[in-house]
């Protein structure tokens, strides 16, 4: 006998069956990025305990966003900070392609303010001291990917009278002469020379160039009545004083 319900219950071919078994779910929203605390912000951070405060990544984000309300928001600035500080400043000059052209202008314009807040090494007349102007000198091109070599001239008391730079180059291009730096001994009458390089690597131990270079520029000094008191060789925020290590 057959089930009234059964009966009048019309019927849905199988295939029909599965397809009507398979209806797509719309797909969840994403969860939305926590919102930061305002005291937690970067922003109001930096305002209330100082920039000494904030992360790289904080920082950047700073300078390249327009706001940092989410963790979400960081995460540009790590991408840029992947290498490290001193690679995204290498990045930023070379123009590199993956960092946006309004990103790396302001970025340029922070770490320039930052190299000439930085800049001067001593006041006028300032007794040349080593442990004193080392770190300052090593502070200034801490980040710098060109290699630079400069002099510190002095008087008969041992005192600056005036800073230069000399070249800025390769290594092999910027100590091969010896006579620029007299030269301008010469000219502002100096009793002696302080001569300093930068190694972009960050390593500041002397190379055998340094030293050769260093050698030739004393015995040369020394026949113009010229003493060459140190050369210091500047890593990322450190520095040799090749004096004190004996090699000259």
């Amino acid at each position: 006998m057959t089930d009234l319900a059964t009966r009048d219950t019309p019927r849905i071919p199988s295939s029909d069956r599965e397809a009507a078994t398979v209806l797509p779910f719309p797909a969840p929203d994403p969860a939305p990025a926590a919102v930061l605390l305002t005291s937690e912000r970067p922003a109001t951070r930096l305002r209330r305990h100082g920039a000494d405060t904030l992360s790289d990544a904080e920082l950047v984000a700073l300078l390249t966003r327009s706001h940092v309300r989410t963790a979400a928001d960081l995460q540009p600035a790590r991408a840029l900070l992947r290498d490290g500080l001193a690679s995204l400043l290498r990045r930023v000059a070379a123009g590199a392609a993956d960092i946006k052209r309004h990103d790396a202008t302001r970025l340029a314009a922070a770490f320039e303010l930052a190299r000439r807040a930085i800049a001067p090494l001593a006041e006028p007349l300032e007794a040349f001291h080593p442990t004193v102007i080392g770190p300052r000198i090593a502070a200034r091109y801490a980040l710098d990917t060109q290699e630079h070599l400069g002099a510190l001239f002095l008087d008969t008391r041992g005192r600056i009278i005036s800073e230069r730079e000399v070249f800025v180059g390769t290594l092999h291009s910027a100590l091969v002469s010896t006579r620029d730096v007299l030269q301008l001994a010469l000219g502002l009458h100096a009793k002696a020379v302080v001569v300093f390089h930068n190694h972009p690597s960050g390593d500041p131990q002397p190379s055998e160039q340094d030293v050769a270079y260093t050698q030739r520029l004393a015995n040369a000094a020394q026949l113009l009545d010229i003493d060459l008191v140190d050369h210091l060789v500047l890593g990322r925020r450190q520095y040799i004083s090749m004096k004190a290590r004996g090699y000259f």
